[in-house]
């Protein structure tokens, strides 16, 4: 029900021996308290709000440093990875480096290079074994024919030939 604050007021004036002053400064004073109590309660409200806004920036900022956490362990890891990786390349290269005694032939074997002359021991090393292999025995020699990378039946994208361990051929279709 709306109030009229002049009615109320002459109610009160005439309910009561106090002036008229006196009674716009007790209503003003009961009006203030009751927008005191709703700012209050509105205050609480704000406060919860905030509470629940505070509480859903603290899981968002953990779900942050939880995947800035997982992001710098994976870097850590892939540059531990990296790291073991490189001392795997340098101890095969020394080992390589110490069976052949010629710095040519590693770069050779190293980039997978193929070449007429290359041995049995070298071809392992480079291309590891193949994948099929035929073997020919003459009178006089044994002729193999190595097979990498099938792409068919009998049918493969590189053909290594070797005449007594020795590398003569080679046919590359990749």
């Amino acid at each position: 029900m709306p109030k009229n604050s002049s009615l109320d007021n002459s109610v009160i004036a005439a309910t009561t021996p106090y002036t008229t002053s006196e009674v716009s400064k007790a209503s003003n004073v009961n009006s203030s308290s009751s927008i005191e109590a709703n700012t209050g309660s509105a205050a609480a409200e704000q406060n919860s709000s905030a509470t629940t806004s505070d509480d859903e920036t603290h899981w968002g900022r953990n779900i942050f440093l939880f995947f800035i956490i997982v992001i710098i362990a994976k870097w850590i890891l892939n540059r531990r990875r990296k790291i073991l990786l490189a001392e795997a390349r340098a101890a095969h290269r020394l080992e390589l480096l110490t069976k052949y005694r010629d710095e040519n032939i590693v770069k050779k074997i190293l980039a997978r290079v193929i070449w007429i002359g290359e041995t049995k021991e070298q071809l392992l090393d480079s291309l590891h074994s193949p994948e099929d292999i035929d073997v020919k025995a003459f009178k006089s020699k044994t002729q193999e024919t190595w097979k990498y990378e099938r792409t068919g039946k009998n049918r493969y994208a590189l053909r290594v030939v070797l005449d007594d361990d020795i590398v003569v051929s080679y046919d590359d279709k990749r």
